[in-house]
């Protein structure tokens, strides 16, 4: 179509050929193409001129209007692309509950005024695409595939209780005494690991017993506060209430992990050719959270 009109804005097939940087033939070839497929001859041709047909004048005018309202919708696109605007939805595993996230895109909302965070809590954060979502906050292991994986740090883990649960229970001196405690723990790994953080050999856990399980762990978060238990819970969550002294440490000898494997928390999005800019903001958002857990 861009050829069209500048052949009949030039008059001319060897004047729209060099302004558009092509060969003669190659017009020539897209003029009798876009004549076959109206079914209308466009140009009255002689060796030295062309003219536009009565249907030619027709097809001018609606192609500048189309192609001036494509430039136009290719600037608006171009424009929102290029600022962090629009809606951003973002799929968040439980693991790292809401508290700690919030604490992390609050200053990014204050900071993107003009993007809407869709912000969900969802187990289904392996696959964006299929969820809808323009990346996810991943925790743990992933399949093989295509998502470009953006990994943003170990997830550490404490093990924590209320104090009064140390002066009612003096017995917490060891692994092994946890078999006789309350514990709280997530659904997915309610079994444990200790390593030593001297290096020694880790010590064999009792099987434990939870009193508590619960996918949430803002849930098992209040119930620590609340003296129901002790829980393994990542530290990003725990720490302003170890330091407040609402939480104390538990067996502290040992690096803890919930599970076979210690977790690390991941950005998964599509592969684009290019990325948009509410996106790469959330990225940059991420990778300095992460510098900070």
């Amino acid at each position: 179509m861009r050829y069209f009109v500048t052949v009949a804005e030039s008059g001319s097939f060897s004047r729209a050929a060099a302004h558009h940087h092509v060969e003669v033939s190659t017009i020539s070839r897209h003029i009798v193409a876009l004549e076959r497929d109206l079914r209308a001859a466009l140009f009255n041709r002689s060796t030295r001129m062309i003219h536009l047909t009565e249907a030619g004048h027709l097809f001018h005018e609606r192609a500048q209007h189309l192609l001036e309202e494509m430039s136009e919708t290719i600037t608006v696109v171009r424009e929102h692309n290029a600022r962090p605007q629009g809606v951003l939805r973002i799929g968040v595993s439980p693991l790292l509950g809401r508290r700690s996230l919030l604490t992390a895109l609050t200053p990014f909302l204050h900071r993107h005024k003009k993007i809407t965070l869709d912000l969900t809590l969802t187990e289904e954060t392996a696959d964006p695409i299929g969820g809808g979502y323009d990346a996810t906050l991943h925790v743990g292991g992933l399949p093989e595939s295509s998502l470009i994986l953006r990994q943003l740090g170990p997830l550490a883990y404490r093990l924590v209780c209320a104090p009064s649960i140390l002066t009612n229970e003096k017995h917490l001196l060891g692994v092994n005494d946890l078999a006789r405690s309350a514990c709280l723990a997530t659904t997915e790994n309610p079994d444990w690991r200790a390593i030593p953080r001297e290096g020694r050999v880790p010590p064999s856990l009792p099987p434990l017993r939870p009193r508590l399980c619960s996918r949430d762990v803002d849930t098992l978060y209040e119930a620590a506060l609340a003296g129901a238990g002790t829980a393994l819970l990542p530290e990003i969550i725990v720490r302003e209430a170890l330091a407040s002294g609402m939480l104390v440490p538990v067996l502290e000898q040992y690096h803890w992990c919930p599970g076979e494997t210690d977790p690390s928390i991941a950005l998964l999005y599509a592969p684009k050719k290019v990325v948009s800019a509410k996106l790469r903001a959330f990225i940059e958002t991420m990778q300095a959270w992460s510098a900070q857990i």
